[in-house]
Order: structure tokens, then C-alpha cells, then sequence
């Protein structure tokens, strides 16, 4: 295949406008924005100011840059923005050090662990989902994203010597969230250094979080005991190849990776099947019906999941109509995709929620269809958590509470979509409804 330098034959998207480039369409709908660009090419340029962004659209190229060719690329600049909460976390970390935490934190999302961590999921969905009343109207997203948030942190920190950082970072994340994606897409770097009010605000609330979570490590130690949470197996955790232990940093930075990441993607899964059940009450019927058959009036458990069926299917399809609405690289050296060369330093963007809404890619594809998963589909084409070493190492861990969290709710409830409303995809980290309120309703009685 030939390699062609960067030039006029390389598709550039449409709408570019002087010094801006395409930063507002892209900030104005980002996933109209990029699934625009999949007939394009399978690697199309476009401006996000002054500088190039290549955007990947072919599976395979994809596959390239997340498994066979990993070691061309690095994080992109949305993780480079993240550092600011989250340091040298797992998501964000680099060469030997990302291979030292993955090796160490491994562990803690096995199976076994994560059937640990599920009876605590469980029991915590009970007890929120028993809190809510006939009729009640539910700010969805924000409930989700409490609940979730609530979870993980929970998970965690089980010990009341993680309290103040538990109410902490329910406080704190969602303004540092919205911060953190302002200025992904903001294409002037030079405004995060002014001492604008939403950048102290930012970092105000990045040293609240931090502060929280440094006191309850301090906690911990001074404590000694093995709670049976998440910060107890992070601080006795060890490389099981150098016997290194993680230092008081890295463990805040891999606690805060954790939250951001399981706290946002299971809130907004949870939000969009409710949206799909509220649009498709049949949805929540057959999870109710079979959550009846499977458990009856028990207390759902790890192991009820293999056997709620439908609860999955819909699941898989969540993950594959909402998915992460980007994934960003960038390249460490000249990389020739498709014949394309893209030059070392170049940011490179992936759009996994363009990928499966692709017709090509799966019949039907713009129609939210959960028994779609019961055929034979292009499992290659579905990377709602990325691939490779790259791949989150939270997934098992995510499907798991959302599993358990939608089987919860429809046993119980039904909500139901309130009049009038229209609900838009808005891209925050991931991909959240919004507006999304639901009056609640009792499946049967309670």
C-alpha cells in the first residue's frame, strides 16, 4: 500500500471555518459530528483549532491502533486533562508504569472478587430502589448518577473511615466532570492557565477530592485492618512479579480512576435502558417476569445473572447504541494508516458510538434492538470498553452493577416517561440523557 503524505487527498471534513476549524460542530453534536464522517473515509482530518485531529472510522485500523500496533500510540489529550483528577491512574498512565498497575490491579476485578463486590452492589440497589415512592418524579441521570457514584465509592470504601471522602466525591464529581470535558474539546489551551471562575472552581473541587481520599488512606494504614473493600486489597496489593507496593499516590490515583470511570459509565447505561424501557414498557416486562422466575421474592445474587437473559441482551444493546462517544490516542511516532501517514504527536480520535450505529456494521443499526444479540453479530465491531491493553479493566465490574442495578428496579418498578419532554444525548465524559424524568409506578405491590 503507498504512503501519502498529509494532504489535499486526505479527506478533510466539510464546515471547517477560519482559526475555530471544526470545534463547533464538534462541540455543537458530537456524535452527529463524527458518524458524518464515516462515508467519508476510513481516516478523515479535521481542525479543532489550529491543530490536525485524525479521526479513525475503520474497525480494522481500529483494532490496529488498540491491539496489533498499541505500542505506536499513547493516551490522547482527553486523558491528559483527566490527570488533573485522577494523576497517574490506570487509565492515564504510560508505558512501564501502566504495565506495573495493570499487573497489580488485576486482581481485584477476577471474578471471584468482583462476586464480592456484587453482594454489596445488591444490597445497596435494594435498599435505594426501596426509598422511592409511587409517583414520584426521578430526575433519572441525576438519581443514576448518585446511586452509582454512592456504589462505587462504596465499594470502595466499606469502613466508616472512608465517610468523608464517600460524601466528598458525591459532592465534587459531577462540577469536575463537566470541567474536565470543557476543556478537552476547548481548542485554546491557553484559557485553562487564566484565572477564569471555572477553573477555580475546577480546582477547588479537584483539591476537596484529593484531600478526602489522602485523609482516608491515612486513615487505613493508622488502622491496619482489612475491610474487605477496594482501598484494603489497593494498599496490601503487590506487583506479583517485583513485590512492589503502590505508594499513598498512586493508590488515591487509582481510587479516583475507578470512580470516575464506573460512577459515569454505569449511570449513564442504567439512565439509557430505563429511557429504552420507559419508550418499550414489553422491555421491562420480560426483565420483571424473568427476574420472578429466576429469584422469585429472594434477594437477587451474582450468580442469578448468567440466567437473566433478556436482562443481558438489553444490556449488550446499551452498550452498543450508547457507548463512549469518543476515545482519543495519540501517536508516537509516524504511523501510515490505510495508506494514510499520520505523523508523530498527532491526536487520533475513535468513535465507538459511531462505529456501532454504522449500517454496515450491524443491520438495523439505528434502532435500539436488544434481541438483535441473540444472532450471530460482529463482535470484532464492539468496543463499548476500547480493546487491548488499553481495554478497561473495569468492565466486568460495570456490566455487573448494571445487571443488577436494571433487574432491581424492574422487579419493583415501572417508570414511566413524563409528557412533553425530549431527551437528547449530551457528551459529557460518556454519553448522558438529558432531560430523562420518570414517574415512578409500582410493578406490583410492594
Amino acid at each position: 500500500m503507498t504512503t501519502v503524505e498529509v494532504s489535499a487527498d486526505l479527506p478533510m471534513a466539510p464546515g471547517r471555518v477560519p482559526v475555530l476549524g471544526h470545534a463547533l460542530a464538534f462541540k455543537r453534536d458530537p456524535v452527529a459530528f463524527l458518524g458524518s464522517l464515516r462515508p467519508l473515509g476510513t481516516v478523515v482530518r479535521i481542525q479543532l483549532g489550529p491543530k490536525p485531529v485524525y479521526v479513525v472510522n475503520d474497525e480494522h485500523l481500529i483494532r490496529r491502533i488498540f491491539l496489533s500496533e498499541a505500542h505506536k500510540f499513547d493516551k490522547g489529550v482527553f486523558w491528559e486533562k483527566v490527570d488533573a483528577i485522577v494523576g497517574n491512574g490506570l487509565a492515564n498512565s504510560s508505558g512501564k508504569v501502566h504495565l506495573r498497575q495493570r499487573r497489580t490491579m488485576q486482581p481485584m476485578f477476577h471474578r471471584r472478587r468482583i462476586a464480592m463486590y456484587a453482594t454489596t452492589m445488591a444490597a445497596h440497589w435494594a435498599e435505594r430502589a426501596a426509598r422511592w415512592l409511587p409517583g414520584q418524579v426521578l430526575d433519572v441521570p441525576r438519581e443514576m448518577g448518585d446511586i452509582a457514584l454512592s456504589m462505587v465509592v462504596r465499594t470502595v470504601f466499606s469502613s466508616k473511615l472512608g465517610e468523608g471522602a464517600v460524601k466528598t466525591m458525591r459532592t465534587e464529581f459531577p462540577g469536575v466532570q463537566d470541567g474536565v470535558m470543557w476543556r478537552t474539546l476547548n481548542p485554546f489551551p491557553v484559557l485553562e492557565k487564566l484565572p477564569l471562575p471555572g477553573n477555580r472552581r475546577l480546582a477547588r473541587g479537584i483539591d476537596r477530592i484529593h484531600r478526602a481520599v489522602d485523609d482516608a488512606i491515612t486513615s487505613y494504614r493508622s488502622d491496619g485492618g482489612d475491610h474487605g473493600d477496594l482501598l484494603s486489597t489497593l494498599i496490601a496489593a503487590r506487583d506479583p512479579e517485583t513485590g512492589e507496593a503502590l505508594t499513598d499516590d498512586e493508590i488515591r490515583d487509582q481510587v479516583l480512576t475507578i470512580a470516575l470511570a464506573a460512577g459515569d459509565t454505569t449511570a449513564n447505561a442504567l439512565s439509557w435502558a430505563l429511557y429504552e424501557i420507559g419508550a418499550d414498557p414489553l422491555l421491562g416486562d420480560r426483565i420483571a417476569a424473568e427476574v420472578e422466575e429466576v429469584a422469585g421474592d429472594r434477594p437477587l445474587d451474582v450468580a442469578d445473572l448468567d440466567a437473566l437473559v433478556h436482562t443481558d441482551l438489553l444490556v449488550q444493546e446499551v452498550f452498543r447504541f450508547y457507548a463512549f462517544w469518543m476515545l482519543m490516542r495519540r501517536t508516537l511516532t509516524d504511523v501510515v494508516l490505510d495508506g494514510v501517514r499520520v505523523p508523530a504527536g498527532a491526536q487520533v480520535v475513535i468513535s465507538p458510538v459511531a462505529l456501532h450505529r454504522d449500517p454496515t456494521m450491524y443491520p438495523d443499526a439505528g434502532r435500539f434492538r436488544p434481541e438483535r444479540w441473540m444472532d450471530e453479530v460482529r463482535r470484532t465491531a464492539f468496543i463499548p470498553f476500547g480493546a487491548g491493553a488499553r481495554q478497561c479493566i473495569g468492565d466486568r465490574f460495570a456490566w455487573t452493577e448494571v445487571m443488577l442495578g436494571l433487574a432491581t428496579i424492574c422487579r419493583r418498578w415501572q417508570l414511566v416517561p413524563v409528557a412533553g419532554q425530549t431527551t437528547r444525548e449530551v457528551c459529557r465524559i460518556g454519553l448522558n440523557p438529558a432531560p430523562l424524568l420518570m414517574t415512578v409506578t409500582p410493578r406490583r405491590p410492594s
